[in-house]
């Protein structure tokens, strides 16, 4: 369902969705947790955003599909239903869909994740985007993998 935005964006949808897997709790979603909207086959595309204007969450070229925020903390229905509300600067007021299978909702959070006291700090100076990432740290890992240098690991 499409309505009208909070002050300074265009618009918000709503999306009323079920659970389908067993090992989600959907409870735990969360207002500023992303999702990714896929396989939907209405609209024509939309812009993702925050909590205002210049915050660009995602861009979807195609229906609805795209990476949303969500705006507000989720409505539970149910352990199994939930109504998740975005923020998009695309004109949705009145858009109202529904019925059975119309797309998935996917998302995921890495928590509880502990760090030792020799964790690294990168440090990026100048952000800015450059197409040869030269303002940006290169990461390799080391001591694992295909010959200690990451990625796939070794079998004997």
């Amino acid at each position: 369902m499409g309505t009208d935005g909070p002050p300074g964006i265009d618009g918000q949808l709503q999306f009323t969705f079920t659970k389908t897997t067993d090992n989600v709790l959907i409870t735990e979603l969360q207002d500023n947790d992303y999702i990714v909207v896929t396989n939907t086959h209405f609209g024509n595309g939309v812009e993702a955003v925050g909590v205002n204007q210049q915050e660009t969450v995602g861009f979807g070229t195609q229906f609805f599909d795209c990476v949303y925020k969500l705006a507000e903390p989720p409505t539970f229905l149910s352990s199994t239903e939930a109504i998740i509300t975005v923020n998009v600067e695309t004109q949705v007021e009145g858009l109202s869909f529904s019925g059975d299978n119309l797309g998935n909702i996917s998302w995921g959070r890495i928590s509880n994740v502990a760090r030792g006291a020799d964790r690294q700090r990168f440090i990026t100076y100048d952000p800015t985007y450059t197409e040869d990432m030269r303002n940006f740290p290169t990461l390799i890992r080391t001591s694992s993998g295909l010959r200690n240098d990451g990625g796939i690991s070794k079998r004997v």
